[in-house]
């Protein structure tokens, strides 16, 4: 598996794989809220890519507001999304 960082150039499969995993929200509304996420300094993202296919994304972000139910001042948040040959979700990773 390969990991490429999303840039503007990939935005449109950033979409495509976040509508697979919420397929009832409006796919303008989504790239709109993915590029919002893009532009704050605090936040990365990846697409994971497997012979030669886009199998899902990680997004990773900084954060030091609050968070409920964590109590130090900065905190690291790793999301991965990989999905299976089926189209369904795989894996699921959170990390707080």
């Amino acid at each position: 598996m390969n990991l490429i960082r999303v840039t503007k150039t990939y935005f449109d499969v950033w979409t495509e794989l976040a509508l697979e995993l919420w397929p009832n929200e409006d796919p303008e509304e989504m790239r709109e809220v993915l590029i919002a996420e893009y532009e704050k300094p605090n936040i990365r993202a990846w697409l994971a890519m497997e012979n030669e296919e886009y199998i899902g994304f990680i997004n990773a972000s900084l954060r030091s507001d609050y968070v409920p139910g964590v109590r130090k001042i900065l905190l690291a948040l790793l999301r991965a999304f990989i999905f299976g040959q089926n189209g369904g979700g795989r894996a699921f990773i959170a990390i707080y």
